[in-house]
């Protein structure tokens, strides 16, 4: 099925503040699995970020004519609404793309999203989610296959929270994915995940939008990105729906209620290696974000690891 419908109609949009790591990462990943000339614009929306983190981003814009690193501050939800309504309203119309800055895509991913949307666009469909194993959409579509792969996970009541706030289950799934022990790849070849209308609560960590609900929940300053998608689609009116694609694999790292225990448990170098490979080593500054906004943001410098043949 070709793709040509959206080439050139497609923007790219890599929202990144705080984990100039997770972005390195899935800067190479992006490169190595997709075919960003695909996309009329890729936007690397960098919200406060520091100067280490800008030379990453500067440096993968550099590299495609069609990006642009877009900056934007104070750090924070409400600016990065309003930065995300101002870039839309200058792109009317488009298909978007939109993947966070701890997404590390699959092969195939892109292609998967598009013809998933494309086949079934014209009977309501307003968006397509990538099967990512660590959100509430990717462990409910993944979880008899869990349950059947893997005894420990069938018989462990702390694994089976919503994952979005499961630190417990993040640890336990990377460490499968690093360690071999849980090839999801092979998993979503053999179709043991169906595609499927999102039912939950859906964590927007790597999706397609489509015109038609981009329409009903723009303005984003007016709330929260999430919460005003899974409103418009589950608003009866509106006829709209969203879809897994399992065929479309994302990994992700963790979110800010899992990143104390991944970032202890998981190192993002033994990530980097099993996705991607042989790596180079350079230096960056972790920002850590509290689950309490009264707490302020801590930094720490590291080394982290990049991939030495992308771009």
């Amino acid at each position: 099925m070709s793709l040509k419908f959206l080439e050139g109609s497609m923007l790219l949009l890599i929202l990144t503040s705080h984990r100039a790591d997770c972005f390195a990462l899935c800067a190479d990943c992006l490169e190595r699995h997709t075919d960003l000339r695909k996309f009329e614009r890729i936007l690397v929306m960098g919200n406060a970020l520091e100067p280490q983190h800008r030379r990453l981003a500067q440096s993968f814009v550099s590299r495609h004519a069609n990006a642009i690193l877009f900056e934007f501050g104070p750090r924070g939800l409400k600016t990065t609404m309003l930065a995300l309504d101002g870039i839309l309203a200058r792109y009317p119309g488009r298909v978007v793309v939109k993947i966070d800055e701890d997404v590390f895509v699959m092969p195939g991913w892109l292609d998967e999203l598009c013809r998933t949307y494309r086949r079934n666009k014209s009977t309501g469909c307003g968006l397509v989610s990538a099967l990512v194993p660590n959100n509430d959409v990717g462990q409910a579509a993944l979880h008899d296959y869990l349950c059947a792969a893997c005894p420990e996970y069938a018989n462990s009541t702390a694994l089976h929270g919503k994952a979005s706030r499961n630190p417990a289950f993040a640890v336990w799934l990377w460490q499968r994915v690093l360690s071999g022990k849980l090839n999801l790849a092979d998993a979503v070849q053999r179709g043991r995940v169906r595609e499927q209308r999102i039912a939950k609560y859906l964590n927007i960590n790597c999706i397609l939008m489509g015109p038609d609900l981009l329409g009903l929940v723009q303005p984003f300053a007016r709330g929260y990105d999430e919460s005003l998608i899974n409103t418009a689609l589950r608003h009866q009116k509106a006829r709209l729906y969203g879809l897994l694609a399992p065929d479309s694999l994302a990994h992700h790292y963790s979110f800010k209620w899992q990143q104390q225990e991944m970032d202890a448990a998981i190192p993002l170098d033994g990530v980097r290696r099993r996705l991607l490979g042989p790596s180079e080593r350079f230096s960056y500054t972790k920002s850590t974000i509290s689950t309490n906004p009264a707490e302020p943001r801590q930094e720490q410098s590291y080394e982290i690891l990049h991939h030495a043949g992308a771009g």
